[in-house]
């Protein structure tokens, strides 16, 4: 397989490989499979992992000159915290 390193080749009508053919159809495959399995979380840096088995793409949390506050609401008597992105001043 030589995704995810190389792109797959692109195919030519009445040439071969063939999307019908077992080695770049399971490639094909795999590709779109790999789709599947995207993960969002937070992290220190933003990036994006990639392997066979899936994505995972990291973003920086908070970014750059925002911070996280949180405020307590009373509803129906109890109290419920929110969380909320705000610019740093």
């Amino acid at each position: 397989m030589s995704w995810p390193n190389d792109p797959i080749p692109g195919l030519v009508k009445g040439e071969r490989p063939t999307l019908l053919e077992a080695e770049l159809g399971n490639e094909v495959i795999d590709a779109v499979n790999v789709l599947g399995n995207i993960t969002i979380e937070k992290g220190t840096k933003d990036e994006v992992q990639y392997s066979a088995s899936g994505i995972k793409v990291i973003y920086k949390f908070p970014p750059d000159g925002w911070e996280e506050k949180t405020i307590t609401i009373c509803e129906d008597g109890s109290s419920v915290d929110y969380t909320f992105l705000v610019k740093s001043s």
